[in-house]
């Protein structure tokens, strides 16, 4: 992962595309106060404040994960080819860049039959142990040291669920990852409830409880692990993919 990150950012402007970018997104005067991008929300300000410590540039990333089908005009049975697919998204990018698909970079592949039969762990241990090394020990980008932080993780609905330890079917009493909220709820309430979030606390309790069923906690994720060196958590993980929860549903 480092040796990908690092000739990135190595490309002719791009890592001066992010400093312009980063530094823009520091006075939100200067866009009239309209927060335009994760830059400007408080997670960003936040992470900055806990590892103001660290001696270089951070650097916020996402991870990207989806499952997809290679043999899909051959018949019915693709799901015995399905692949899954790992991206890593440099946040510090203006948005127009990242919506290009040559500026994702394809961090992780693997069968995704072996997720289902082997677990998480298996199958992500070795990339969160490189997203660690990029946090804690960074790389050398054009004189600067940067550390890279992971800090938020996507993909389709049901990938998102499955790798981050919370309930895969969407009939489950409690499938929101951001709320606890029983699914019966749904159709009736339609006013935020923030007593309902899902915080650190609430996720380490249904963690211990190991009840499915109540909770909608599968496991503790392992990208938890990245606590330590980026302040990363499933619960403060706040971000959907419009992809698949607005333009696959409504738009032809």
């Amino acid at each position: 992962m480092a040796p990908l990150l690092k000739a990135f950012l190595a490309l002719p402007g791009i890592w001066e595309v992010i400093l312009a970018n980063m530094s823009a997104s520091e006075d939100l005067k200067r866009t009239g106060g309209i927060m335009k991008s994760f830059l400007d929300g408080k997670l960003w300000k936040d992470t900055k404040e806990k590892f103001r410590h660290k001696d270089g540039v951070l650097l916020p990333l996402m991870h990207y994960y989806d499952d997809f089908e290679t043999v899909t005009p051959l018949g019915s049975r693709t799901k015995l080819h399905k692949i899954g697919g790992n991206y890593t998204v440099i946040l510090g990018l203006p948005s127009r860049f990242n919506a290009l698909l040559e500026n994702l970079l394809l961090s992780l592949l693997f069968n995704a039959s072996d997720r289902s039969q082997f677990g998480n762990k298996a199958c992500f241990e070795t990339l969160i142990g490189q997203y660690e090394s990029l946090a804690a020990d960074g790389i050398i980008v054009r004189g600067h040291r940067v550390f890279s932080m992971l800090l938020l993780c996507s993909g389709g609905n049901l990938s998102i669920n499955g790798y981050m330890g919370f309930a895969e079917g969407f009939t489950a009493c409690y499938p929101c990852r951001f709320c606890h909220m029983n699914s019966k709820d749904f159709n009736k309430n339609f006013v935020d409830n923030s007593n309902l979030y899902r915080t650190i606390q609430s996720y380490d309790a249904d963690v211990i409880t190991i009840n499915l069923t109540e909770t909608g906690v599968k496991e503790n994720s392992i990208f938890n692990t990245l606590t330590e060196y980026t302040g990363f958590h499933v619960t403060r993980s706040f971000i959907v993919d419009m992809s698949h929860d607005v333009l696959v549903e409504y738009i032809v």
